[in-house]
């Protein structure tokens, strides 16, 4: 032992053999009752919480700490309450707690020998788990197990935890936090008796009569499931006074009975009951509560089954789940044991109680709130699609696990960290993206340099010739109605052949009357039959560059576009962008640039730049500056070298150019009203679009 501990020790000991509250120290595996009890670990820690208590005085204030193991080892006599033999009696105002836990820490009571199979283990010598013997005597977080009363009859009570010291029924103040109470055995009460029950799960309990897990005490925030007796009445809760069951989930064969009169009843408050609700004199106020299993009042949801609850496998509330700030915040705060103030703010799961304005019904909070947006996250490095992806560091792998979570919703935003997403793929419409964004919903990147979709060429069914286009390739996003992809490099996408039939390299957005946006996005390297950059849709801010196609419309087929640049293409029909758009404040540069709508239809280019050559026909031009010859019908356009346009190297206009304030700002005024308010007044190098009411 160095000078530190040792020194620790001392100042240990003089606190505890003077009556001081101080921290003591149990440890099943590495204890020995011969130690001191006085710090943590082998040659300090004693083996049994017997040992410990009868060694000092412990007084209020002093915290036991439990070290993993199982503490089945000697007893302590209760010699008030219900006597009979416990593990530990907890003094009034000491913690007992497991410090890692109840998956790792067991408190084992035991079955008394030699009793009729029909007692299961009940009988004068049995061994409970814990007593708490006075006010703010505390147990928390062990698992609490194979407890026996001294009979199974009604008159027996307790199997895992006597709280009866702490108070009558309706005063009670002792605690039982995060913990497992699971078989134990008494004629009522075999889970706790008479205490405060925060955090807990409870079930596989059994009893003769009634009141399996928790009678006349309360409960909040605890998970209740399985009851085992061989009385009618047997049930989860029994007893206690009004507010005594307040955000708790039943989910057992039996749920919950009053043991009141008429005149008393018992109510259970923003709780979720799925099973049997037991006999009468039950109310269930800001409830959901399976339509068979009891009568509903006080503002509580009837659901026809338990599916129509709408928890995940942790009995979190899902996103349309009718629990979802459906409960009363003020049951839950205004009677919450003051001297637990600090649990308050959690629930069963440890998460933050009260999302948003209002709590959820049920134990555990769901991370939604009703009707609001929510934020999900992915991460190509770090992610797992096992993840939630509520978080960033509980984030999804793959943009197709985060795009077909079954939670998302309309308004939603899934964020990507930097990086390259070039794993996993969603089927739709009988060929195969990296993600299909569902409507209304955003996908987000950090940034185009930073964060990139790669789609997959299809090396059995395509070739070189056709850039390796084929039923197997992969293209890297689908929109839908209303849906965003912003901030990202798309490439490498490839459609399912390289005709004039198979559309959408990089991006398909068809069916949408071009509601679905490309935002601050470089498309490149991209290859389709048609529309290798973008199929339908709307750009807004964005690049295109080296991108082919087989047939037309090489970086955006029936879409449309604002702010965009537009560069050189794979050689194939040389043209940039082909349907009736418009496309306005672009920027086309390179090889090809615009060609005509089919059918006669107006190809519409409006305050853009054409730098190289135009092929096709019904092209109309509409205050724009081309190095072509002018076409018949256009409006406001004039021609000129490229040099007298005054570019600089990123194709914005110099001091002086004649492009400056040339723009015809009603035009613009036609920018998307359903895209963000903030993109119209930005254009793609995030200046300001329009000074003086000029563009």
């Amino acid at each position: 032992m160095n000078i530190r501990t040792l020194a620790v020790a001392l100042a240990a000991s003089v606190a505890a053999f003077c009556g001081y509250a101080t921290d003591y120290y149990v440890d099943a595996v590495n204890g020995n009752d011969a130690n001191s009890g006085l710090a943590p670990g082998e040659g300090n820690a004693m083996e049994s919480f017997a040992a410990l208590f009868a060694k000092y005085t412990i007084k209020s204030g002093s915290v036991v700490h439990a070290a993993p193991g199982v503490y089945s080892n000697k007893t302590m006599t209760a010699t008030s309450g219900y006597t009979g033999k416990y593990r530990v009696i907890v003094p009034s105002g000491v913690m007992v707690v497991a410090d890692e836990g109840p998956e790792k820490t067991i408190i084992k009571g035991a079955p008394a020998d030699g009793v009729a199979q029909d007692k299961y283990g009940c009988g004068t010598d049995a061994v409970r788990c814990v007593q708490l013997l006075g006010v703010g005597a505390t147990i928390k977080d062990f698992s609490l197990t194979d407890g026996h009363s001294t009979d199974y009859a009604s008159g027996s009570y307790v199997g895992a935890v006597d709280g009866s010291a702490g108070g009558s029924s309706a005063t009670r103040k002792t605690y039982v936090i995060g913990c497992i109470v699971t078989n134990n055995v008494a004629g009522r009460a075999a889970g706790v008796y008479r205490s405060v029950v925060i955090r807990c799960f409870l079930g596989g309990n059994r009893v003769s009569t009634t009141g399996c897990d928790v009678m006349e005490g309360a409960a909040y925030n605890c998970i209740f499931g399985d009851v085992l007796g061989d009385g009618y009445n047997a049930c989860n809760v029994y007893g206690g006074v009004q507010y005594s069951y307040v955000n708790n989930m039943f989910y057992g064969m039996g749920s919950c009975s009053s043991g009141a009169s008429a005149a008393y009843p018992r109510t259970l408050y923003n709780s979720v009951i799925l099973k049997n609700a037991g006999d009468g004199n039950v109310h269930f106020t800001n409830c959901v509560v399976h339509a068979s299993k009891g009568s509903i009042d006080g503002g509580s949801v009837s659901i026809s089954s338990d599916a129509a609850a709408k928890l995940d496998a942790n009995w979190r509330p899902l996103r349309d789940s009718p629990c979802v700030d459906a409960g009363s915040s003020e049951y839950y705060t205004e009677n919450f044991p003051s001297a637990l103030a600090e649990d308050k703010s959690f629930d069963f799961l440890k998460s933050a109680r009260i999302v948003g304005n209002a709590i959820d019904i049920g134990a555990c909070e769901s991370p939604y709130t009703s009707g609001g947006a929510f934020a999900w996250y992915v991460n190509s490095a770090t992610g797992s699609d096992t993840n939630d992806g509520m978080a960033t560091n509980s984030a999804f792998r793959t943009l197709a696990a985060a795009t077909t979570n079954a939670n998302l919703r309309s308004g939603d935003v899934v964020h990507a960290a930097a990086g390259v997403y070039a794993d996993g793929e969603v089927a739709d419409g009988g060929r195969k993206f990296r993600a299909v964004v569902p409507a209304g919903v955003t996908l987000l990147g950090a940034g185009a340099a930073a964060t990139v979709i790669e789609g997959a060429e299809d090396h059995v069914n395509g070739t070189a010739e056709t850039y390796w286009c084929g039923a197997d390739a992969l293209s890297c996003v689908k929109l839908n109605l209303n849906s965003v992809v912003r901030g990202f490099t798309l490439t490498k996408g490839r459609s399912p052949a390289y005709s004039g039939s198979s559309y959408g390299g990089a991006l398909a957005a068809s069916a949408t009357g071009n509601a679905a946006y490309a935002v601050d996005c470089i498309f490149t390297n991209n290859f389709a039959g048609r529309g290798a950059g973008m199929y339908g849709g709307t750009a807004v801010r964005c690049r295109f560059w080296d991108n082919g196609v087989a047939t037309t419309g090489t970086d955006v087929f029936s879409g449309r576009a604002w702010n965009c640049l537009f560069g050189n293409i794979v050689k194939t029909t040389e043209d940039s962008v082909y349907g009736i758009g418009p496309y306005v404040n672009c920027t086309f540069y390179g090889n090809g640039v615009v060609t005509h709508d089919a059918n006669n239809r107006i190809t519409n280019v409006w305050n853009s730049v054409i730098v190289g050559k135009t092929r096709g026909k019904n092209l109309r031009y509409v205050n724009c500056v081309t190095t072509n010859t002018l076409i018949d019908g256009d409006t406001n356009t004039i021609s000129m070298a490229e040099a007298d346009m005054m570019l600089d190297e990123k194709y914005a206009p110099r001091k002086g150019s004649p492009l400056v304030d040339m723009g015809n700002a009603r035009l613009y005024s036609a920018f998307p009203a359903d895209v963000a308010a903030a993109l119209a007044k930005s254009d793609l190098a995030d200046g300001q679009r329009i000074y003086n009411g000029t563009i």
